[in-house]
């Protein structure tokens, strides 16, 4: 189980072993985190700490053994995100409010779903490759 709170991210057992209180760890070091929802198809936690939106893998959190893990920044000036499945696919909406509101509607990549096969190759590409992409909306006429 992941908690944010305003001075990082701490992951816990969802059940106590043998009658014992569940341990919070820290496992990332983050500011004002307001918001956390995990894609477990995709093997993404997004994160909105100080109003910017990012992603991190859940490996990345997890094992820190590698030593920290930083988080990608997606997109910033966010107010709140939602993920939730539209058309069949997965997409996260991120809101910016001001004097109006805009939303932005992003899709996470093909390549990084649980059960997809990728070369080798693009596996070593895929840790500067973005997790998000934006959803682009075809209109079958013309305005």
């Amino acid at each position: 189980m992941l908690y944010g709170t305003d001075n990082g991210i701490y992951a816990s057992d969802r059940r106590a072993k043998d009658g014992q209180k569940r341990e919070l760890k820290m496992v990332l070091d983050m500011t004002k985190v307001e918001q956390l929802d995990v894609l477990e198809e995709y093997s993404m936690v997004l994160i909105l700490s100080d109003k910017t939106l990012s992603s991190i893998p859940v490996e990345g959190l997890l094992e820190s053994h590698d030593g920290p893990k930083k988080p990608k920044k997606i997109v910033g000036h966010t107010n709140f995100f939602r993920s939730g499945v539209c058309l069949g696919k997965v997409f996260v909406c991120c809101v910016k409010t001001s004097s109006q509101s805009i939303v932005r509607v992003l899709e996470p990549l093909e390549s990084l779903a649980k059960g997809k096969r990728q070369p080798a190759f693009g596996r070593l590409l895929r840790g500067g490759q973005e997790s998000l992409k934006p959803y682009k909306v075809s209109c079958p006429f013309n305005p």
